[in-house]
């Protein structure tokens, strides 16, 4: 009952109202918010509340960056923990993902990081 009730009190993030929430906003918002650069998929809970779908969804986008060498898997125990490398989250928190939106970043022939996420996003080129 008292888990309902927060619930029902807990107000709706604006940048977060839609139907179906966007991973890579979720992502950017959780490295924007965290005063570190680990992230967990779990963080999810903290801005958004428990979707499972999501936390795998940022949990394959954040795979991704460790096997293009953009990011670094601390444990391999669930939770697992990754550390972004500075310059990514730095970019993530600047340009939020805008090279999938066709919108400015400065590496938008040869981004190391949309060419990391090419296969796992699908976005219009």
């Amino acid at each position: 009952m008292i888990a309902m009730t927060q619930a029902i009190l807990k107000p709706k993030l604006p940048f977060l109202s839609n139907e179906s929430p966007d991973p890579l906003k979720i992502l950017t918002i959780i490295v924007l918010r965290k005063h570190s650069h680990v992230v967990k998929p779990r963080d999810v809970r903290k801005f958004y509340g428990y979707d499972h779908g999501i936390a795998t969804h940022i949990g394959i986008i954040l795979n991704a960056l460790v096997k293009a060498g953009l990011a670094k898997r601390l444990n391999n125990a669930k939770p697992r923990r990754y550390f972004i490398k500075s310059w990514v989250a730095d970019w993530i928190v600047t340009y939020g993902f805008r090279c999938f939106r066709k919108l400015h970043c400065p590496h938008i022939n040869d981004c190391p990081i949309r060419e990391a996420l090419k296969g796992v996003i699908r976005r219009e080129d």
